[in-house]
């Protein structure tokens, strides 16, 4: 278990790191569609060999509320434990913005509202996560389970309720919503809203009520839904205009689940011993007037940035290093809590950022293509991955495929060296 230092960031070859996907490639078999996963490839089995040595305990400094947290899913669930603890990072970032504690950097002022999607297969447990925050902490932290159709519903709750700008969102089964989008008069209204709260300011108007606007609106956001619903659910206007960059992902590790525990059986004084060390955080909180960051905390971060920014994921990668920012002032409340962010409370965000950094390529790599030849290319190849002793016409028969357009995609598969040739 770690002191309040912790290890040193790992320095990783992310500035070489390919960028996001050519999307919409009129020609699936061109050299640059080929060049760009020829590359992909090299990360994604970097990151699949860090993720066996992941231990998401060590990005949880001890004694501390998150670590209890993590700790209680860890011995009660067989729920892998990066969605858990990105879950209720949210949370803890959204109840520090519900005490108006700012981030103060020089003329700018931040909170740590911070957007989270955990992804994983079907029954992995986010929905067991999200239920449990909000059924035992919802007493203390104001969580909503939002339904909103419109952008109208949504500008009416933050004009009606003003308290809710500062709400935490917990959006399970998220791809639902994202096929609002598609919806005629949907898509220009209700992902415009989400595109606007991001920045904490909404607009909309009404023959009655003419122009309304809202500001001051920091929302968390703890998201999830199915992998394979996600997939079928995104377009390629989903993360080129902003819509997907604004969250942080963080994809199930399989490797980090205690797989013992099923069913989950939880006990009343391990869940009362979790909601008392949050009362006492939140006593130790109330010491906080507000957030200042020290120069070596700036300088850390700007490092960090200038090392591994990669100008084809500026979308992302701009919005995750502001993310740090504010999980570094979570940190110093699980820390020092004296309101002065630290290049230590800096480095622990940074081991965060990198986690989910790692997810971030691991879902571009395997689910975030919009050519429907890849598609199909990675279905195949993610069908194989899962099972291994597959024959071609099972491949065939499950994902309803002509024998022509199996061999095609095999073929390729070889020439990238994803497949092993006896494999297939």
């Amino acid at each position: 278990m770690p002191n309040k230092t912790p290890l040193k960031t790992r320095k990783t070859k992310t500035a070489n790191r390919p960028g996001k996907p050519k999307l919409l490639l009129d020609d699936p078999k061109s050299a640059e569609a080929i060049k760009f996963y020829l590359k992909l490839k090299n990360i994604s089995r970097e990151v699949q060999l860090k993720k066996e040595s992941y231990n998401t305990l060590y990005l949880c400094p001890a004694g501390s509320i998150i670590e209890k947290f993590v700790k209680l899913f860890w011995n009660r669930t067989d729920i892998p434990l990066n969605i858990v603890f990105n879950s209720f990072l949210v949370t803890l970032g959204g109840y520090l913005v519900q005490q108006d504690l700012k981030i103060m950097l020089s003329a700018q002022r931040l909170y740590t509202n911070l957007w989270i999607l955990s992804l994983g297969k079907s029954a992995v447990g986010k929905s067991t996560i999200f239920d449990f925050i909000s059924d035992y902490f919802g007493d203390k932290i104001a969580i909503d389970e939002p339904n909103y159709q419109t952008k109208a519903a949504m500008v009416d709750d933050f004009s009606n309720f003003p308290e809710t700008k500062r709400n935490v969102l917990i959006i399970d089964e998220i791809a639902q919503n994202i096929k609002l989008f598609r919806q005629a008069g949907s898509q220009q209204t209700l992902k415009e809203a989400y595109l606007n709260i991001y920045g904490g300011k909404i607009s909309h108007t009404t023959k009655r009520d003419g122009k309304i606007q809202i500001s001051d609106i920091f929302i968390s956001i703890a998201a999830g839904t199915v992998i394979s619903t996600f997939q079928e659910s995104v377009t390629s206007e989903d993360n080129n205009d902003g819509y997907l960059p604004r969250f942080m992902f963080s994809l199930a590790n399989d490797f980090e689940r205690n797989m013992k525990n099923w069913p989950y059986i939880w006990k009343k004084t391990e869940i009362k011993t979790v909601q008392k060390a949050f009362r006492e955080y939140a006593k130790k909180v109330q010491g906080i007037v507000e957030f200042n960051v020290s120069q070596k905390a700036i300088a850390l971060l700007k490092k960090y940035y200038f090392e591994h920014f990669n100008v084809d994921l500026e979308a992302h990668y701009k919005r995750y290093l502001w993310a740090t920012l504010k999980i570094a002032g979570i940190y110093n409340t699980l820390l020092e809590c004296d309101g002065i962010i630290s290049n230590i409370d800096m480095e622990w965000a940074l081991r965060v950022i990198e986690q989910n950094l790692d997810s971030l390529y691991q879902v571009m790599d395997k689910y975030l293509s919009f050519n429907e030849f890849e598609k199909i290319i990675q279905k195949v190849r993610i069908f194989k991955d899962d099972n291994s002793e597959s024959s071609p016409r099972d491949v065939m028969r499950k994902l309803h495929l002509t024998k022509q357009t199996y061999e095609t995609v095999i073929n390729e598969l070889k020439a990238r060296d994803y497949l092993p040739l006896e494999a297939v």
